[in-house]
Order: structure tokens, then sequence, then C-alpha cells
């Protein structure tokens, strides 16, 4: 068995506690690769209560056909059970001026989280 499975691995008090926190952090989150899901899913379940809020994170890019030159996704896949069921999870960022970078190249990026709409759903960007 491979020696870094668990490495990530925290208990439900762990987690649990981990979760209240992010509410009461100062307003500068950074999505470490241990907690990047539970961020995420806080964040996006939470909206009004992390919009307005600086974001550090990192990830893959990602783009969508129909995407602005200044628009991509940081994202990482999301496994739960094993790969057949990985799906990608991420946020739009939008930038100032046009991204060039290729897609699946790896990148941090600091913002500001805001809701959008895309494809007339909300959206965080």
């Amino acid at each position: 068995m491979d020696p870094n499975v668990y490495k990530n691995k925290v208990s439900k008090e762990e987690y649990e506690w981990i979760q209240q926190d992010l509410f009461h952090q100062p307003p500068h989150l950074k999505m470490e690769d241990t907690l990047y899901a539970l961020i995420y899913q806080e964040v996006t379940q939470n909206i009004n209560m992390f919009n307005g809020r600086k974001i550090t994170l990192n990830g893959f890019v990602y783009r969508e056909q129909d995407f602005a030159s200044n628009q991509l996704v940081i994202g990482r896949f999301l496994i739960t059970h094993c790969i057949a069921d990985a799906g990608l999870i991420g946020f739009l960022a939008e930038f100032d001026q046009e991204m060039t970078v290729s897609e699946d190249t790896w990148m941090e990026v600091t913002g500001t989280i805001r809701l959008t709409e895309y494809q007339a759903r909300p959206s965080l960007y």
C-alpha cells in the first residue's frame, strides 16, 4: 500500500472543528491541500458568509469554450471513492487581462470571492 494514502487524513472531530473554524478565521482563506475539498464545500454552500473574503488557492487551469479570454477555472479533481467517480471542483477566476496560460497548467492565485452567474446559474469567482 502507498504510504501517502492516509497522509491527509483528519479525524471526524478535527474535520468538524476545522469546518466551524472557517467562519471565524481571518478574512483571508488559504486552501491547503489537506482541507481543499472541505473549504470548497463550505464556501459553495455558504456563499453569503464568504462573499468578499480573500482566498488563495492552487490547482490546474481548465477552460470551457464559452469562457471569455480573461476567465478560467482553477480546479482539482475530487475523488470520493475511486477514480471512476472523480469530478472537477474549482472556482471560476476572472482576471483584469487576457490569460494565455495553457490548460492543465498548475498555478496559485489570490483573489476575492464574489458571486456571479455562469450559464444562468449562480457561480463563485
